[in-house]
This record gives C-alpha cells, structure tokens and sequence, in this order.
C-alpha cells in the first residue's frame, strides 16, 4: 500500500502547497438542522429518523434551488427543542432565521421557501447574530475530526451558543474548516489560535484574508476573482465590492471578472486561467485513487472606470 493512502488528506495537500481560494462551499441558502446522535458517513441515511422526514430532507436541496443541507450539534446539547437555522448568503442583504421545533415531524409541515421568501408570518424568527460553523464530520473524513474538534472547542469558548459543529461542509483536505454565516464566508486550515482573529474580523465585518477560500454566494471561479481583488487591494471589508460581471472564455479555461468597489468607486477587473493538476496524493483520507484539482492562475489585474451602478447578477 502507497504510504500516503494512511496519511491524513489534509497534511498532505498543505504540504503539496494546494491554494485555497476558490475552493469554498457554493450555496445561497443554508439549512442546518439540530441532530445530537452520532452522524455517520450519510448522516440522514444513517440517522435515526422516520422513513417520512428522512424522504423530505432528501428531496430538500431539490426543492431549494441553490441550497445546502447540514446536519449540527453542540457538546453539551442543552436545549428542550430541536434548532433549525436558514441562513440565506445571497447578495445584498444576508440573514438568519431560527425555527424551535418540538419533533423532527414538524419538518414535514414547515415551508422553508416561504422562510426563505421572507414572508412576514416568519419575521419573529430573523435573529441578529452570526453563526459560526466547524465541520468535525469523522465519518465523512477522519480529518475533519482531527483538525475540526480543536477548533470547535476554541469557539465554543469564545462565542458560546453563536458556535455549532456540521456535517460535511466541503473541502475535508482543508480541515479544519470554519464558515462566517450569514455572509457563508469559508475558511480552510483553520488553526485553534485563529480562532479569535476570524471572530473578531467578523464581528467588524471583516474577511481574514489569510485562511480565505471564498464566499458561498459565488461560484467557484468568482471565489477565486474575488481573492484575487482582494489581495491586490489589502481590502477585508465584507461589504467592499460588488459583483459586476463574470465571463467565462470560449476555451472554458480562462475567466474574466469584474467588481466594483464601494471604497473607491473604481472597477476591478481580474483574468485568470483554470488549471487542472493531478494530485500526487490521495484525495481524501482512505482514498486509492488520485484526481485532479482546480486551480486559479492570475493573468493580470486592473482599474478601469468609475462605478456608476453596481448590479447583483445571479452567478
């Protein structure tokens, strides 16, 4: 057996030099539902619940255009009902909304599109705090165990309730891995003592730039665009640009994208190439087989003209 197959995945690609931007989880809705007992591999095939809630949440991201559904925990789990979060990430305007159900029952009567839809009989469940999320899935990835659990503990110190373990997240090469909600901005190698440092940035609304793979409401190539423009300017403001257009070229291998920044009311545009390269290493934990990743090659970087209008275009 190749050594690297009983090495962790995620050693391996940091040691590989595998850049993170461009890699985060893509989704405008999140929905995130409380379930305490063990999570295996697939935790809704695995979990205890009736055959009737286990169809609806499987057919649940069919319904929901754009969406991601997590299994979450704390440790200890203290409340007498079970927590559904909706966490909506598209732009402008992210926000969270927190049902309190007394059975997994109630799911099979909920809308969640009218949640979503912001109807007002769901006003009274908007809250106005952030959520932090740590993938500590084991079963899905034995990294995401190893590196998630510290960093959850770290959180959990540091904002209590606002902190919440998930199922896979995606990206289990880059445990541990930390999502900002609403905003559903991605982290990847998180370390324990980063922990503070992304609270923080956060609660001033504010993007650390250093462990960043991008911002779910993108798609992954305009992650990528958006690190790019950030890196080039020093910009962190959560708020700072804006998403004007995205193009991608005919040979389907390069990108052009532009954003528009609210600080100095100029368009930035960047041009990259995507490249695919083979891991010389196993792609998760366990895994025979190697694949390839993509990854984001800057062409070129520029400031073009004043901002008159920014546009939110669905991307």
């Amino acid at each position: 057996m190749d050594p690297k197959q009983g090495s962790f995945c995620a050693d391996l690609c940091s040691a590989d030099g595998e850049e993170m931007h461009g890699t985060g989880s893509v989704a405008n809705v999140w929905v995130l539902l409380e379930y305490s007992k063990p999570w295996g591999k697939k935790v809704i095939g695995e979990s205890d619940l009736s055959p009737e809630v286990k169809a609806h949440l499987s057919g649940l991201t069919k319904a929901i255009p754009g969406s991601k559904l997590l299994f979450i925990r704390q440790a200890p789990a203290i409340r007498e009902f079970i927590t559904l979060f909706v966490a909506v990430c598209r732009e402008p305007d992210p926000h969270i909304y927190e049902v309190h159900l007394k059975s997994y029952e109630e799911l099979l009567e909920l809308d969640i599109n009218k949640i979503i839809s912001g109807e007002a009989q769901h006003s009274s469940t908007l809250i106005d705090h952030p959520l932090f999320l740590v993938c500590t899935h084991g079963k899905y990835d034995r990294c995401c165990a190893k590196y998630g659990t510290g960093v959850y503990r770290s959180l959990r110190n540091y904002v209590a309730n606002n902190s919440w373990q998930s199922s896979h997240i995606g990206g289990h090469r880059f445990a541990a891995n930390v999502v900002c909600l609403p905003h559903g901005i991605c982290y990847g190698r998180v370390t324990e003592d980063e922990v503070k440092h992304i609270v923080d940035e956060y609660t001033q609304q504010r993007i650390y730039l250093d462990k960043f793979r991008g911002r779910a409401c993108y798609t992954r190539p305009v992650q990528a665009a958006e690190s790019f423009v950030r890196a080039q300017m020093g910009l962190t403001e959560v708020g700072g640009l804006d998403l004007l257009d995205a193009n991608e070229a005919a040979d389907e291998k390069a990108w052009h994208v532009r954003f528009g920044s609210a600080r100095d009311g100029l368009i930035h545009e960047v041009k990259f190439r995507c490249v695919d390269t083979e891991c010389a290493r196993p792609f998760r934990c366990g895994a025979a087989e190697e694949k390839s990743v993509v990854q984001y090659r800057l062409i070129s970087y520029s400031v073009d003209a004043i901002v008159s209008n920014a546009v939110h275009p669905s991307v």
